[in-house]
């Protein structure tokens, strides 16, 4: 784990780190990203940057974060008690979006999970 935005911005398997010009992957969609932020290269990188850093100070951001598996059942003792039923998850279920994102993302999965109306 990275201890910082420092960090994360250097870490080569972030998008993160693609979005601000340093070990870019050729999944990162930088310049779809940046558009976003600025004019040019420069100030939509400098914009990114700002609005990342907000957030990561951001009292509620920490709502968001950790966890994601272990929040969705419940906390550690849901999960101790799935672990000793020999109930095995795949990940965590929650997608943060609108709901036409959500909805595209599950029809999109290939494991198929099963929209509840």
């Amino acid at each position: 784990m990275v201890k910082g935005l420092s960090e994360l911005g250097k870490y080569p398997w972030t998008g993160h780190a693609g979005v601000l010009g340093r070990h870019r992957q050729k999944w990162h969609l930088v310049d779809e990203v940046l558009l976003h932020f600025g004019k040019n290269r420069r100030q939509a990188r400098k914009g990114y940057a700002d609005f990342v850093e907000a957030g990561a100070s951001d009292s509620n951001a920490k709502i968001l974060s950790g966890g994601g598996l272990v929040r969705s059942h419940g906390g550690w003792e849901s999960i101790e008690r799935i672990r000793k039923e020999h109930i095995f998850c795949i990940g965590d279920e929650r997608i943060l979006g609108e709901s036409h994102f959500v909805e595209q993302a599950l029809k999109a999965d290939e494991i198929a999970i099963e929209i509840k109306s």
